[in-house]
C-alpha cells in the first residue's frame, strides 16, 4: 500500500512542477485537489480495519450425516468510519459444501475457498447465516481466515488475518434395530420384560398383584394364600454384560489395494446404531478400529455406559479416516476380557476374524460383513437399496433387522 501512495505522490509532484514551469494554474490546482483526495483514501483506508470484528460460529457444531447446519457470521464495526467493498474469506474442508455467499473456488488438495463481500455503516453490526451440508461424514474445519477492504475509492488495499476457526463433526447416520436381535446376541437370562432386555428367576425382587398376561410359573401360590388373591413374583434385572464393537477398516489384503466407500459408511453407521441399541438396554459397549484417527493409527474408546458413552463412540466414527497399516488383530490386546464381541467389516475374507477373536477370552464372538449382496455368502442378510449385510457366528446363523427411520 505504501508503495502505491509514493508513485501517486510522484504523479502529483510532477504535475505540480510542470504546472509552475508552464504557469497553469489550473493544472496545479488539480494537482493539489488530487493529491488531497489520494491522502484522505490512503488515511481512511489506513484505519478501515481498526475497530472492526469478525465473529464466526456454527448453529451446530456436532450433526448426523443428511443434516444441515448454519454458520453465522457476524460483522461489527465500532467506529464513525464506514467500511467499503470488505471482502472476508475462509478456507474450509471439501465436501462441508457452504451455500451462500458471493464466491466458493476450489484449490489444489483437500481445501476449498468461502467469501462474501460487505458494506458497513458507522457503528453497524451486520449478521449474516449461511446454509451448512457436508456431503458425507467426517470431521470439518473451517479457518485461515483473511478480511481486505479496498478503502475509500478503491485506490488501497488493507488486509488482516482471521485466527478463528471452527470443526463441524458429522456422526454417520443412525438406524433403529430390532430389539430381538439385541435379545438373541448378547442379553442374559431367560424373560423379557418392559423396561428390562432380561431379568434373573433366581433374583426375586418381591411380588405384585397377578395381571392377566403372567405366566403361570411367575404366580407366587404361598404368597397369594396369604393373601388369598393370586401374587407374581417380580425379579431383578439380569446383567447386561459388556460388548466390544471392533470395525475393521480393510476391504483387501493390503491397504493400498483401495477400499469400497459405500460400504465402509454403511459399517461406520451400523456401528452407531448398535452402539447406541446396547447403550438403550444398559449394556455396556466399547469400540476399536484399525482406521486412522485424529491423533494416530488405530481408534479406541474403552468399555463403559456412561451418559456420554454414545457420543465419545461417535465422535470416534466421525474422525475415523479409512486408513490403516496394520489388521485388526493386532490390537486385540486392547479388548476388555470377558466382554462379548461383535466385528463389522467389509472384507470378503473376514470370517478369520471371528475365529481369532473367538479364541480370545471368554464371551460369544458374532460378525457382520457388509458388502454387495452378489458378494455375501450367507442366506441371513439384512437388505438396504442394493446392499447387504449378512451375520455370522455363535450358536447359527441370526437374521440382522435392519431399517431406514
Amino acid at each position: 500500500m505504501k508503495n502505491r501512495l509514493i508513485f501517486w505522490v510522484i504523479i502529483f509532484l510532477a504535475m505540480t512542477v510542470y504546472g509552475i514551469n508552464i504557469g497553469s494554474t489550473a493544472l496545479i490546482s488539480a494537482a493539489l485537489l488530487a493529491a488531497s483526495l489520494i491522502f484522505i483514501a490512503y488515511q481512511w483506508n489506513h484505519f478501515s480495519l481498526a475497530k472492526l470484528s469478525v465473529d464466526i460460529d456454527l448453529t451446530d457444531k456436532k450433526i448426523f450425516a443428511g443434516e444441515e447446519t448454519e454458520f453465522n457470521l457476524c460483522l461489527t464495526n465500532a467506529k464513525i468510519l464506514p467500511i467499503f467493498w470488505l471482502t472476508v474469506q475462509f478456507h474450509f474442508r471439501k465436501g462441508m459444501n457452504l451455500i451462500g455467499g458471493e464466491e466458493s473456488s476450489s484449490l489444489l488438495g483437500n481445501r476449498d475457498i468461502f467469501s462474501d463481500k460487505f458494506n458497513l455503516s458507522l457503528y453497524q453490526k451486520l449478521n449474516r447465516h449461511y446454509r451448512v451440508k457436508p456431503a458425507e461424514r467426517g470431521a470439518y474445519y473451517l479457518g485461515q481466515g483473511m478480511m481486505e477492504t479496498e478503502g475509500f475509492i478503491g485506490l488501497f488495499s488493507q488486509k488482516e488475518s482471521l485466527i478463528k476457526s471452527l470443526e463441524l463433526l458429522v456422526y454417520p447416520q443412525i438406524y433403529p434395530v430390532d430389539d430381538q436381535i439385541i435379545t438373541r446376541l448378547f442379553a442374559r437370562g431367560e424373560k423379557m420384560t418392559d423396561g428390562w432386555i432380561m431379568v434373573d428367576p433366581i433374583n426375586r425382587a418381591g411380588v405384585r398383584d397377578y395381571q392377566p398376561s403372567d405366566q403361570r410359573k411367575q404366580i407366587n401360590w404361598k404368597v397369594s394364600a396369604r393373601h388369598q388373591q393370586l401374587k407374581s413374583d417380580i425379579y431383578h434385572p439380569s446383567k447386561a454384560g459388556e460388548i466390544e464393537i471392533i470395525l475393521d477398516i480393510r476391504a483387501a489384503d493390503k491397504s493400498w489395494e483401495g477400499i469400497d466407500k459405500e460400504q465402509l459408511e454403511i459399517a461406520y453407521s451400523l456401528a452407531g446404531s448398535l452402539a447406541r441399541q446396547f447403550l438403550n438396554k444398559g449394556i455396556e459397549v466399547g469400540f476399536l478400529s484399525n482406521g486412522q484417527s485424529q491423533i494416530g493409527e488405530g481408534s479406541r474408546v474403552e468399555s463403559g455406559k456412561h451418559p456420554g458413552q454414545l457420543e465419545e463412540i461417535l465422535t470416534t466414527l466421525a474422525y475415523l479416516k479409512p486408513l490403516f497399516r496394520r489388521p485388526i488383530s493386532e490390537y486385540a490386546h486392547k479388548l476388555q476380557q470377558g466382554a462379548d464381541k461383535l466385528i463389522i467389516t467389509t472384507y470378503p475374507k473376514g470370517l478369520e476374524l471371528n475365529r481369532y477373536f473367538s479364541s480370545k477370552g471368554q464371551g460369544k464372538t458374532w460378525q457382520i460383513i457388509v458388502g454387495e449382496i452378489n458378494q455375501t455368502e450367507s442366506t441371513s442378510s439384512l437388505q438396504l437399496p442394493g446392499w447387504s449385510a449378512s451375520l455370522a457366528g455363535g450358536e447359527g446363523d441370526q437374521e440382522f433387522k435392519f431399517k431406514p427411520l
